[in-house]
């Protein structure tokens, strides 16, 4: 039997309840986005899916709010993220395709950040370390027509 919660301010919650929280299975919608998946005492735990209206999909576990483990990240401009996620934001080692480029490496608070490569769409690749977001550090740049720069990033 599915309940229903209206907390207020657009937010209201379709589905299993315990002790008046949503517990079970259920969506909870606000005027920002949804959750569709398991609850735990109120709090998203085990699988669901969070959509943020114009910005994002993301795919996860939960435990007890907080993704835990790997995600999967559809973003409306059509990058997509598959790694690890730590506070709902990439964290630890992760690939994100932009388009055509992909990064796959060291993610830390949303940012590539250590070791990685980035494949650029003309078929020329980076291999090295990178830093708030950037090239930064050793690397290996191999361009597309065949020249190479092995050393230090700024």
């Amino acid at each position: 039997m599915e309940d229903r919660i209206d907390f207020g301010n657009g937010v209201e919650y379709v589905g299993e309840v315990l002790n008046n929280k949503p517990h079970g299975k259920g969506t909870l919608t606000h005027t920002h986005g949804t959750y569709v998946g398991d609850f735990n005492q109120g709090y998203f735990h085990g699988h669901g899916v969070v959509t943020i209206n114009g910005l994002l999909s993301m795919e996860a576990d939960f435990e007890m709010g907080v993704t835990k483990g790997e995600v999967d990240i559809e973003y409306a401009n059509g990058n997509h993220y598959h790694g690890e996620c730590e506070n709902n934001t990439p964290h630890g080692k992760g690939t994100m395709n932009y388009g055509k480029d992909k990064y796959t490496g060291e993610y830390v608070n949303g940012s590539r950040h250590g070791k990685g490569s980035y494949e650029f769409e003309d078929g020329s690749l980076y291999v090295g370390e990178f830093a708030d977001d950037n090239m930064n550090g050793r690397g290996i740049f191999n361009e597309s027509n065949g020249n190479k720069y092995d050393g230090e990033f700024k």
